[in-house]
């Protein structure tokens, strides 16, 4: 087989030195850093030496030891969340992650003319966790100094069970309002596609306005596509408005659950394969607005 012929170069525009050095940083797997890192290490050592001075053989300490191992196998999960929040996970999770909160937050602004911040809401393990995770390592400490199955040991236990509980929310929470952003920036991408297939005339798309005006389109729609079609007189055009009311509690519905296969090695890297499900059910516990 013989060469295609022309100039067959590749000829993309020169990348400015400030851009490759950030795409240089990410392809090499500099760019990254989970800033509970350390005190992640911290936590772990100490929970460690305080089960090793646990004596399991009594049933008040084994107890105890077992609490631990709850806790840390809560603070792993949440590890692993912040890991994926910061780009030091899957960086596919985080790619999605971070494009879908700008991407709301700009959906947010154009829809119902809102300029707070929502990008955070996805983000809470690392801007709200922080704070949580520095009482954890210092209870953490004090449950290492204890007296080993003492009262004063199992009330820090205790204390630490509760927080790792109100972290597990903080995760839940992300992931809740990552699906309620995800299904508002679908549902504004479908509505923002059905207004231009039902344009007037050629701008618009024949086959698909069919389909909506007699068979799909709810009288609601078929309304809003008459509206999207007409030349609106100048006092009509203005008693309508241009700011909408969205329905957060209905959000995610008709936005399907989706299947992701993901693979766990080296942070960022393919390894062994993994299936897991994203609902996007609206959340029922996220604080998203």
């Amino acid at each position: 087989m013989g060469y295609l012929p022309g100039d067959c170069k590749p000829k993309q525009p020169e990348i400015p030195k400030g851009a490759r050095a950030i795409i240089d940083a990410v392809m090499n797997g500099k760019a990254f850093q989970n800033p509970q890192a350390a005190t992640n290490g911290t936590i772990n050592n100490n929970s460690s030496a305080a089960i090793d001075n646990l004596d399991e053989n009594e049933d008040d300490q084994m107890a105890l030891a077992e609490k631990l191992r709850t806790i840390n196998d809560g603070l792993a999960e949440f590890k692993n969340h912040t890991d994926k929040l910061s780009g030091k996970g899957a960086q596919s999770d985080f790619s999605q992650i971070f494009g879908i909160a700008g991407a709301y937050n700009d959906a947010k602004e154009s829809i119902e003319k809102k300029k707070n911040d929502h990008f955070k809401d996805m983000f809470g393990g690392l801007v709200n966790g922080g704070k949580k995770m520095d009482q954890m390592d210092g209870l953490m400490e004090n449950i290492a100094k204890a007296v080993p199955g003492s009262s004063q040991q199992t009330q820090l236990i205790n204390e630490a069970m509760a927080l790792k509980d109100n972290l597990i929310s903080i995760k839940n929470s992300d992931n809740a309002n990552l699906d309620k952003a995800m299904s508002y920036v679908v549902k504004k991408g479908m509505g923002e596609g059905i207004a231009s297939i039902t344009k007037p005339g050629e701008a618009g798309n024949c086959f698909g306005t069919a389909l909506f005006e007699n068979f799909i389109a709810s009288p609601t729609m078929k309304q809003a596509i008459k509206v999207n079609q007409e030349s609106i007189p100048k006092k009509i055009e203005a008693t309508l408005p241009n700011v909408s009311e969205i329905d957060m509690d209905q959000i995610g519905e008709g936005v399907a659950t989706t299947t992701t296969t993901t693979t766990t090695a080296a942070p960022g890297v393919a390894g062994g394969e993994h299936t897991h499900l994203i609902k996007i059910d609206g959340g029922s516990y996220g604080n998203i607005s």
